[in-house]
């Protein structure tokens, strides 16, 4: 079900878990069941943030994990309020605090996840992962395009390319 088309370069794996440490974000790999992929945190299971991935699959197939599971959190699906960096606070930002159902959560996640990969030339299972969730149109009307695309900007600026690089130019590496 992680299946990944497509190849991370390990310089975008390696900044992009630089960067979680950065924010506080601590990423840990445990033996999940075949249909989990990992978990974040939210403020109901303490204030730390965990990122929580399969162990023993490739860097490529966390990778679309582990920015769904960041997408959570800019979404404002956890509960946490703030972002700190350690050492810039320039780079600390502002959560969105939103209640909406679950499935609409999984949703935008993935959608932040879907963009955030496509646009490094990974293809992903986002729409078979998706199609399980939904059962009405009301959890579509939810559904934020604004704030989707405000998450995705914020992983790719935060954690993908700190520096403010050219995305492509990892790409080809």
């Amino acid at each position: 079900p992680f299946e990944v088309l497509g190849k991370l370069s390990e310089k975008i794996w390696n900044r992009t878990l630089a960067s979680t440490k950065m924010y506080n974000i601590r990423v840990i790999f445990k033996p999940l069941s075949y249909f989990k992929g990992g978990h974040v945190t939210t403020i109901y299971k303490g204030t730390e943030i965990e990122i929580c991935l399969k162990e023993h699959v490739s860097n490529t197939e966390n990778f679309p994990v582990l920015i769904h599971e960041l997408a959570h959190l800019c979404l404002g699906h956890t509960g946490h309020k703030e972002l700190k960096h350690f050492t810039n606070k320039n780079k600390s930002f502002k959560l969105p605090e939103r209640f909406i159902p679950k499935s609409t959560e999984e949703l935008e996640a993935e959608t932040v996840s879907y963009l955030v990969c496509f646009r490094l030339g990974l293809q992903t299972q986002a729409a078979e992962y998706i199609a399980g969730y939904f059962n009405s149109q009301e959890e579509l009307t939810k559904f934020s395009y604004d704030t989707v695309i405000k998450a995705a900007d914020s992983i790719e600026s935060h954690f993908i390319n700190p520096a403010k690089r050219n995305i492509n130019e990892d790409r080809k590496s």
